[in-house]
């Protein structure tokens, strides 16, 4: 569970809010990326991200609730960022949702963890914007990496971070995260191995 952060400019100026995000679609496959022979992760990755305005922040009588009229307007300045792992039995974190013990800026979190990432082998767009899009019935906020490959074989783990890039904190800190997490592990064939493409799922066609 990420932490409360208190805002002082954007679609949250004076409210203390609470991130979460979370993996509705995780990739199971890709084929090795080649110069020209390029495809996409399958299915594509998608996240939803959700906020919870906090009240009584850092006190026993703290109590949050989400804010569930989810809009273009909420979202906007949230970006997620991509960076990529190698699978083996003891890198990917025990727990799926990691916390955020405070705000970090872009560049603090950029430099975590560089030892064990291989996003240099990602090819795609690494960082999207956050999209209104309707999911069982309802708005949610979600992030869709659709043109995501790998240069390599073997077997990989994605972790995904949001940053707000229209807001701030006190402190003046810009480019607060609000969250991150770690998805699910898939496998990157060769091409002669890859068993091919899946039916497009519904999150696939969401719009």
């Amino acid at each position: 569970m990420s932490a409360p952060i208190s805002f002082t400019t954007g679609p949250f100026a004076g409210w203390t809010v609470r991130g979460e995000l979370k993996e509705l679609q995780k990739a199971d496959m890709g084929r090795k990326y080649g110069q020209k022979d390029r495809r996409p992760l399958d299915p594509p990755p998608v996240l939803q991200l959700r906020f919870y305005r906090v009240f009584n922040n850092g006190t026993a009588q703290q109590w949050e609730h989400e804010i569930d009229a989810y809009t273009d307007g909420i979202g906007i300045g949230c970006v997620c960022h991509v960076d990529l792992f190698r699978s083996t039995p003891r890198s990917k974190p025990e727990r799926i949702n990691q916390s955020l013990q405070a705000p970090r800026t872009t560049n603090e979190m950029a430099n975590a963890g560089q030892a064990s990432t291989y996003t240099t082998l990602l090819v795609g767009t690494r960082a999207v914007s956050a999209s209104c899009v309707y999911h069982e019935g309802k708005k949610i906020l979600a992030f869709v990496f659709s043109d995501l490959a790998v240069r390599a074989e073997g077997s990989f783990f994605l972790r995904y971070r949001v940053f707000d890039i229209m807001s701030a904190v006190p402190g003046g800190t810009q480019h607060p995260a609000l969250a991150e997490t770690f998805g699910g592990t898939f496998q990157v064939y060769s091409t002669k191995s890859f068993p091919g493409l899946q039916a497009s799922t519904d999150l696939t066609k969401v719009r």
